[in-house]
Protein backbone atom coordinates (compact mmCIF):
# COMPACT_ATOMS: atom_id res chain seq x y z
CA UNK A 1 0.00 0.00 0.00
CA UNK A 2 1.13 3.55 -0.79
CA UNK A 3 0.36 6.57 1.42
CA UNK A 4 -1.72 8.67 -0.94
CA UNK A 5 -3.95 9.83 1.89
CA UNK A 6 -5.91 12.47 -0.06
CA UNK A 7 -8.11 9.68 -1.42
CA UNK A 8 -9.20 8.93 2.15
CA UNK A 9 -10.19 12.44 3.30
CA UNK A 10 -13.83 12.55 4.42
CA UNK A 11 -14.67 15.35 1.97
CA UNK A 12 -13.16 13.38 -0.92
CA UNK A 13 -15.08 10.26 0.02
CA UNK A 14 -18.31 12.27 0.29
CA UNK A 15 -17.78 13.89 -3.12
CA UNK A 16 -17.08 10.50 -4.70
CA UNK A 17 -20.25 9.07 -3.14
CA UNK A 18 -22.46 11.99 -4.13
CA UNK A 19 -21.24 12.19 -7.71
CA UNK A 20 -21.48 8.39 -8.16
CA UNK A 21 -25.15 8.61 -7.23
CA UNK A 22 -25.74 11.06 -10.10
CA UNK A 23 -23.10 9.72 -12.48
CA UNK A 24 -21.05 9.91 -14.57
CA UNK A 25 -18.03 11.99 -13.55
CA UNK A 26 -17.44 14.78 -16.07
CA UNK A 27 -14.67 16.92 -14.56
CA UNK A 28 -12.08 16.60 -11.80
CA UNK A 29 -9.81 19.44 -10.63
CA UNK A 30 -7.01 19.39 -8.06
CA UNK A 31 -4.99 22.28 -6.63
CA UNK A 32 -2.04 22.09 -4.25
CA UNK A 33 -0.17 25.36 -3.72
CA UNK A 34 2.50 26.44 -1.24
CA UNK A 35 5.30 28.95 -1.02
CA UNK A 36 8.73 27.41 -1.43
CA UNK A 37 11.00 29.96 -3.07
CA UNK A 38 14.72 30.53 -3.32
CA UNK A 39 17.49 28.00 -2.84
CA UNK A 40 15.48 24.95 -1.85
CA UNK A 41 17.30 22.48 -4.09
CA UNK A 42 16.01 18.96 -3.45
CA UNK A 43 16.93 15.50 -4.65
CA UNK A 44 13.89 15.58 -6.95
CA UNK A 45 11.31 18.12 -8.06
CA UNK A 46 8.33 19.16 -5.96
CA UNK A 47 6.06 17.32 -8.40
CA UNK A 48 7.59 13.99 -7.38
CA UNK A 49 7.77 14.54 -3.63
CA UNK A 50 4.66 16.62 -2.93
CA UNK A 51 2.38 17.58 -5.83
CA UNK A 52 2.21 13.86 -6.70
CA UNK A 53 -0.47 13.57 -4.02
CA UNK A 54 -2.94 15.61 -6.05
CA UNK A 55 -1.85 13.97 -9.30
CA UNK A 56 -2.94 10.68 -7.73
CA UNK A 57 -6.11 12.31 -6.39
CA UNK A 58 -6.95 13.64 -9.86
CA UNK A 59 -6.56 10.21 -11.43
CA UNK A 60 -8.54 8.57 -8.62
CA UNK A 61 -11.46 11.02 -8.82
CA UNK A 62 -11.54 10.83 -12.62
CA UNK A 63 -11.76 7.04 -12.41
CA UNK A 64 -9.73 6.40 -15.55
CA UNK A 65 -6.28 6.52 -17.07
CA UNK A 66 -4.85 9.59 -18.82
CA UNK A 67 -4.74 9.37 -22.61
CA UNK A 68 -3.96 13.02 -23.45
CA UNK A 69 -1.83 15.19 -21.17
CA UNK A 70 -0.93 18.79 -21.94
CA UNK A 71 1.38 19.98 -19.19
CA UNK A 72 3.35 23.14 -18.49
CA UNK A 73 6.24 23.40 -16.08
CA UNK A 74 7.89 26.57 -14.90
CA UNK A 75 10.42 27.89 -12.41
CA UNK A 76 9.72 31.08 -10.49
CA UNK A 77 12.26 32.46 -8.01
CA UNK A 78 13.65 28.99 -7.33
CA UNK A 79 16.52 26.74 -8.37
CA UNK A 80 14.28 24.07 -9.90
CA UNK A 81 10.77 23.63 -11.23
CA UNK A 82 8.16 24.75 -8.76
CA UNK A 83 5.07 25.38 -10.91
CA UNK A 84 2.95 22.80 -12.77
CA UNK A 85 -0.31 22.92 -14.68
CA UNK A 86 -1.90 20.13 -16.68
CA UNK A 87 -5.00 19.63 -18.79
CA UNK A 88 -5.89 15.96 -19.08
CA UNK A 89 -8.32 13.77 -20.99
CA UNK A 90 -8.94 10.35 -19.44
CA UNK A 91 -9.91 7.15 -21.24
CA UNK A 92 -13.44 7.35 -19.79
CA UNK A 93 -14.02 10.84 -21.32
CA UNK A 94 -13.48 12.66 -18.01
CA UNK A 95 -11.57 15.94 -18.21
CA UNK A 96 -8.99 16.68 -15.53
CA UNK A 97 -7.19 19.88 -14.55
CA UNK A 98 -4.19 20.09 -12.22
CA UNK A 99 -2.61 23.10 -10.53
CA UNK A 100 0.52 22.71 -8.41
CA UNK A 101 2.48 25.81 -7.48
CA UNK A 102 5.24 26.31 -4.95
CA UNK A 103 5.54 29.94 -6.10
CA UNK A 104 2.24 30.98 -4.54
CA UNK A 105 1.55 32.87 -1.34
CA UNK A 106 0.83 29.96 0.98
CA UNK A 107 -0.62 26.49 1.40
CA UNK A 108 -3.93 25.71 -0.33
CA UNK A 109 -5.21 22.17 -0.93
CA UNK A 110 -8.48 21.97 -2.86
CA UNK A 111 -10.30 19.82 -5.35
CA UNK A 112 -13.47 19.70 -7.38
CA UNK A 113 -15.52 16.79 -8.65
CA UNK A 114 -18.38 17.24 -11.09
CA UNK A 115 -21.05 14.96 -12.45
CA UNK A 116 -24.29 15.58 -14.29
CA UNK A 117 -26.33 18.01 -12.19
CA UNK A 118 -23.83 18.04 -9.32
CA UNK A 119 -20.61 19.84 -8.44
CA UNK A 120 -18.55 19.29 -5.29
CA UNK A 121 -15.92 21.80 -4.15
CA UNK A 122 -13.58 20.59 -1.44
CA UNK A 123 -11.24 22.40 0.91
CA UNK A 124 -9.26 19.40 2.07
CA UNK A 125 -9.81 18.35 4.82
CA UNK A 126 -12.20 20.83 6.37
CA UNK A 127 -15.12 21.44 4.03
CA UNK A 128 -17.20 20.26 1.09
CA UNK A 129 -19.56 22.61 -0.73
CA UNK A 130 -22.12 20.78 -2.88
CA UNK A 131 -24.27 22.22 -5.63
CA UNK A 132 -26.90 19.71 -6.72
CA UNK A 133 -29.75 20.64 -9.06
CA UNK A 134 -29.22 24.32 -8.21
CA UNK A 135 -29.37 23.70 -4.45
CA UNK A 136 -26.35 24.44 -2.25
CA UNK A 137 -25.24 22.66 0.91
CA UNK A 138 -22.03 22.81 2.94
CA UNK A 139 -20.62 20.18 5.29
CA UNK A 140 -17.52 20.06 7.44
CA UNK A 141 -15.26 17.05 7.06
CA UNK A 142 -16.03 16.16 10.68
CA UNK A 143 -19.77 16.14 9.89
CA UNK A 144 -19.25 13.67 7.04
CA UNK A 145 -17.66 11.18 9.45
CA UNK A 146 -19.70 12.16 12.52
CA UNK A 147 -16.73 13.13 14.70
CA UNK A 148 -15.78 16.18 16.74
CA UNK A 149 -14.55 19.14 14.70
CA UNK A 150 -11.34 19.29 16.76
CA UNK A 151 -10.57 15.64 15.93
CA UNK A 152 -8.86 16.43 12.63
CA UNK A 153 -7.01 13.07 12.40
CA UNK A 154 -10.39 11.32 12.22
CA UNK A 155 -11.50 13.09 9.03
CA UNK A 156 -8.40 14.38 7.24
CA UNK A 157 -7.46 11.02 5.74
CA UNK A 158 -4.29 9.66 7.33
CA UNK A 159 -5.98 7.76 10.17
CA UNK A 160 -8.69 6.47 7.80
CA UNK A 161 -5.95 5.28 5.43
CA UNK A 162 -4.16 3.39 8.22
CA UNK A 163 -7.40 1.80 9.40
CA UNK A 164 -8.14 0.74 5.83
CA UNK A 165 -4.69 -0.85 5.55
CA UNK A 166 -5.14 -2.81 8.79
CA UNK A 167 -8.56 -4.05 7.65
CA UNK A 168 -7.11 -5.11 4.31
CA UNK A 169 -4.36 -7.09 6.05
CA UNK A 170 -6.89 -8.71 8.39
CA UNK A 171 -9.29 -9.60 5.58
CA UNK A 172 -6.69 -10.34 2.90
CA UNK A 173 -8.05 -7.62 0.61
CA UNK A 174 -6.28 -5.36 -1.87
CA UNK A 175 -5.97 -1.81 -0.50
CA UNK A 176 -7.38 1.18 -2.36
CA UNK A 177 -3.86 2.55 -2.85
CA UNK A 178 -2.25 -0.74 -3.79
CA UNK A 179 1.21 -0.36 -5.32
CA UNK A 180 0.00 -1.96 -8.58
CA UNK A 181 -2.62 0.77 -8.92
CA UNK A 182 -0.34 3.59 -7.81
CA UNK A 183 2.19 2.68 -10.53
CA UNK A 184 -0.33 4.24 -12.92
CA UNK A 185 -0.31 7.47 -10.89
CA UNK A 186 3.49 7.51 -11.05
CA UNK A 187 3.35 7.11 -14.84
CA UNK A 188 0.97 10.07 -14.84
CA UNK A 189 3.42 12.11 -12.73
CA UNK A 190 6.12 11.27 -15.25
CA UNK A 191 3.94 12.51 -18.12
CA UNK A 192 3.38 15.83 -16.34
CA UNK A 193 7.07 16.24 -15.42
CA UNK A 194 8.36 15.58 -18.93
CA UNK A 195 12.09 15.82 -19.56
CA UNK A 196 14.07 17.68 -16.94
CA UNK A 197 16.13 20.64 -18.09
CA UNK A 198 19.91 20.23 -18.27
Amino acid sequence: MVGFQRRYAAVTREAMRRVAEKGPVTLAVTTFNKQMLGGNREFTTTLWNDVCHVVDLLRYMAGGEPVEVTAHRDTFDAEQRNFYTAFVRFDNNVTGVLFGSRASGGRVLRSELHGVGIGCYMKIPEEIEIYEDNNRSVMGGWEVDGVDQRDTPNYEGVLTMHRHFVECVRNRQVPLTDLRDVINSIRFVDQIEGPLPD
